[in-house]
């Protein structure tokens, strides 16, 4: 089994869809870090990225858009415009 699989594993346990650097990038578990970088850190996860919620963008014009965010609340459009997504 490799890291990204256990990764996966944990995330999905806990109710988590992928993880994110706030204001910079995220990724789902589906495809963990695209970038290339898959170093383990001291929580477990990749890169010193946190676990998150998947969210997508409601603003019109965005279909098929979303970032990944600590919060239970669901983005809102002000949400995203703050991000810049």
């Amino acid at each position: 089994m490799t890291d990204r699989s256990i990764i996966r594993i944990k995330l999905e346990r806990a109710g988590f869809d992928g993880l994110y650097v706030p204001g910079e990038c995220a990724c789902l578990k589906e495809d963990l870090a695209p970038c290339g970088s898959c170093d383990s850190d001291d929580a477990g996860w990749i890169n010193g990225c946190e676990p998150g919620k998947r969210y997508n963008d409601p603003r019109p014009g965005h279909q098929g858009e979303w970032a990944v965010s600590s919060s239970v609340t669901p983005m809102t459009a002000e949400d995203f415009e703050a991000i810049g997504a």
